[in-house]
């Protein structure tokens, strides 16, 4: 391959349109705005510098000159494309050398790391040694805080990211934190779809009636856990079927949605259209009559959900179950 061949060319490309921009707005002057500006004139005379130095280097009898004019042309190019990634890369390697402990303390310190790097016989490991310690609220429970939220969504060691939650469950962390201020425990997996995570905690004690911060209006304790776990697609059916296997209410009634009050978690689930949830709430006991103040029935999704589903059957075959519901209730009364 002749590259001495490539570069001139592209060099040969890149002048032409220089020459072409320069021309253009010495023979046209840009009016007004960022052109007519300090910066738009020198703008025009950098580029009138870079189109004299490239021809310049290019017309040279030597390779070496053509090169130098490719660099000059490449660098610029590379460091847009590359520049966020190159100082990312820098940034982490900072702040890798300069890491700070997550905890003071080396012992909890220690821990946290195993949490963070999915290192759950190393954490059992340290949890051995200081047992007792975690029973204090205020020193261990910010570490199953961590863990939990470490744990994320399902991912290639979320085997080990949940043996690390069950660990310190095991080892008689608190479910429940002292302070009033944070937020329940079961929240984060609930709203990320992550139903093993959410589980683990349901069999250790979270509560599956827990109500949480309503983000809308700010109030705390107002909004019952399994509308959160229909925040998410992702996850929302496995997420609610735990709740409801731990007794949380089927027929649960949010304050406010929207423009809508009183909204059951039943119309919640219609109103996204997961029918499948609707068809095991019904099953768990919700009240597929309910009604909001304002008028909002199961009936009122159902007709915005035909015929929402020509090629998945199984949402297909769940629409039509709880649709089925609702025609035997308005014939029948039951």
């Amino acid at each position: 391959m002749n590259y001495l061949k490539i570069v001139t060319i592209v060099n040969s490309v890149v002048i032409a349109l220089l020459f072409l921009l320069v021309m253009a707005e010495t023979l046209f002057p840009t009016k007004g705005g960022d052109a007519a500006s300090g910066m738009g004139r020198a703008i025009y005379y950098v580029a009138i510098i870079l189109l004299v130095l490239l021809s310049t280097l290019n017309l040279l009898p030597f390779n070496w000159s053509k090169y130098t004019a490719f660099v000059i042309i490449v660098v610029p190019v590379f460091w847009v494309a590359f520049g966020s990634s190159i100082s990312n890369f820098k940034r982490g390697i900072t702040n890798w050398i300069e890491a700070k402990p997550l905890f003071e303390d080396k012992e909890r310190d220690r821990m946290a790391v195993a949490i963070f790097n999915a290192k759950p016989d190393q954490l059992k490991k340290y949890i051995a040694e200081v047992q007792p310690r975690l029973w204090d609220n205020a020193y261990g429970y910010p570490l199953l805080e961590m863990a939990v939220a470490n744990a994320g969504s399902v991912n290639n060691d979320g085997e080990r990211r949940l043996e690390s939650i069950r660990a310190l469950l095991q080892a008689g962390v608190s479910i429940k934190s002292d302070d009033p201020d944070v937020e329940k425990i079961h929240f984060s997996p609930a709203t990320s779809g992550n139903a093993p995570v959410l589980r683990l905690l349901l069999e250790h004690g979270a509560d599956a009636n827990a109500r949480v911060t309503d983000y809308g209006s700010g109030k705390r304790d107002v909004v019952p856990i399994v509308f959160e776990a229909l925040a998410t697609s992702y996850g929302a059916y496995a997420c609610v079927k735990a709740l409801l296997d731990h007794g949380a209410d089927p027929n649960a009634i949010m304050p406010w949605d929207g423009d809508h009050e009183k909204m059951s978690v039943l119309l919640y689930a219609a109103e996204r259209q997961y029918w499948g949830v609707c068809r095991m709430l019904i099953e768990k006991g919700a009240d597929p009559r309910y009604t909001t103040p304002d008028g909002i029935s199961l009936q009122t999704f159902i007709e915005q959900g035909d015929s929402f589903y020509p090629e998945n059957k199984q949402a297909l075959a769940d629409f039509e179950a709880v649709r089925a519901i609702v025609e035997r209730l308005q014939t029948t009364g039951r």
